[in-house]
């Protein structure tokens, strides 16, 4: 399966008046390919882009919608407490 990672980078420019603009941007970085049953790359999946929730605009995406759909089924009975904060204590 194809998965792409995005990752921010700050990015400046100008106005017409002159004035810097910095802003962090979520740029494509990669496209990787995850070998492994669907389930196993759902998986993998769901957990890289768990690890990442604090880092803003950094995430993974599916390239193809058809996987991005079966993975919004598989979602669905996989996202559990236990999978969500693995195995970590919740107060």
């Amino acid at each position: 399966m194809k998965i792409e990672y995005w990752n921010t980078e700050w990015v400046s420019s100008r106005t017409k008046s002159g004035m810097r603009i910095s802003e962090n941007k979520s740029m494509l970085k990669e496209v990787q390919e995850w070998k492994g049953t669907d389930e196993e790359v759902f998986k993998k999946f769901y957990h890289e882009n768990n690890s990442l929730k604090y880092c803003n605009g950094t995430h993974y995406s599916f390239v193809n919608t058809e996987d991005r759909a079966k993975y919004n089924v598989f979602v669905k009975e996989y996202n559990t407490i236990e999978n969500y904060y693995n195995g970590g204590i919740v107060d």
